[in-house]
């Protein structure tokens, strides 16, 4: 932009810019949240995701661990993300001796929260099939 240019825009007084403004910025503003918003869900759903596979791995090491140790493991992995509300299943099957199948579900439940708009509730669930031998 030139020097004479930006004179020329310093002096016009017209207030076109500040009219777009005031109409596209709070609808800008408001995308800018919802991606923000959406963002964080997706990001906290991939933590929980990572957090059962790695808490479940441990069902290798620990044949006999418990449905309630499991939980919190995982919770203890997203704790310093999100919220607490991760509930965590698991499920034990023998199809035949000497093998064990440990299945593990967690189940994240989140908002995603737009002001002026209607409040999203989500839930995201994965589920870890651990193959390990039993004892």
């Amino acid at each position: 932009m030139s020097a004479d240019r930006l004179r020329k825009a310093l002096r016009d007084r017209s207030g076109g810019a500040a009219l777009e403004f005031a109409i596209l910025g709070p609808v800008f503003l408001l995308l800018l949240i919802g991606f923000f918003q959406l963002a964080w869900a997706m990001f906290c759903a991939s933590s929980v995701r990572y957090a059962l596979h790695n808490s479940a791995r441990s069902l290798v090491l620990n044949p006999t661990m418990s449905q309630s140790q499991l939980q919190t493991l995982v919770q203890a992995a997203v704790s310093p993300l999100a919220r607490p509300n991760v509930s965590v299943s698991l499920t034990r099957a023998y199809p035949n001796s000497g093998l064990q199948l440990a299945t593990a579900t967690a189940t994240y439940s989140f908002q995603i929260v737009v002001p002026f708009m209607p409040t999203y509730n989500g839930a995201f669930s994965t589920t870890f099939v651990q193959p390990s031998t039993s004892f």
